[in-house]
């Protein structure tokens, strides 16, 4: 079975690359990036140098995903993203969801998973979303993704347990 995948905020495409990395380790795990969002010309650039679909075709940018429709969006059985973490690090002003631009995203991700229904979702933030507002956050978050009919589960995972040269 191929999963369909859609990749919302893929900046450079850190997803697609993991997911190529789990190829080579399982080889018979078989996937297509259906899509992806990202409204930054030059990470769009760098997504569609690195990242084709299986007939070596860039694979469609959706744009800013606020203005997405949900019914543009082909079906897909699984989403990724790294939404804006700023609203949410510890190096940021940690205004959270009062942030209007960037700490609302994850609402704009419900409206999506809520129309498309995929039965697996990955986010990626940073740590600090533990903490924010006490943990108000993260429940927040657990909560909205529980009414959608999701089972959430949450890990802090870091880099350097997985060969990248940093410690975030």
């Amino acid at each position: 079975m191929e999963l369909k995948i859609f990749e919302g905020f893929a900046g450079y495409g850190g997803g697609s690359f993991a997911l190529k990395r789990i190829k080579k380790l399982y080889p018979n795990f078989e996937y297509n990036v259906i899509g992806y969002s990202e409204k930054d010309k030059y990470a769009s650039e760098l997504f569609d140098l690195n990242h084709k679909d299986k007939n070596n075709n860039p694979i469609k940018n959706y744009g800013d995903f606020t203005k997405i429709n949900p019914q543009d969006l082909p079906d897909f059985d699984m989403f990724i993203a790294g939404f804006p973490c700023q609203p949410f690090s510890y190096a940021g002003e940690k205004q959270g969801f009062n942030d209007e631009i960037r700490g609302t995203l994850f609402f704009d991700i419900c409206r999506i998973l809520e129309y498309h229904k995929p039965p697996m979702v990955f986010l990626e933030n940073v740590k600090g979303l533990k903490s924010h507002e006490k943990g108000k956050t993260l429940n927040i978050i657990m909560e909205k993704l529980e009414e959608l009919g999701y089972f959430p589960h949450w890990t802090i995972l870091s880099s350097l347990d997985y060969g990248l040269p940093q410690k975030r």
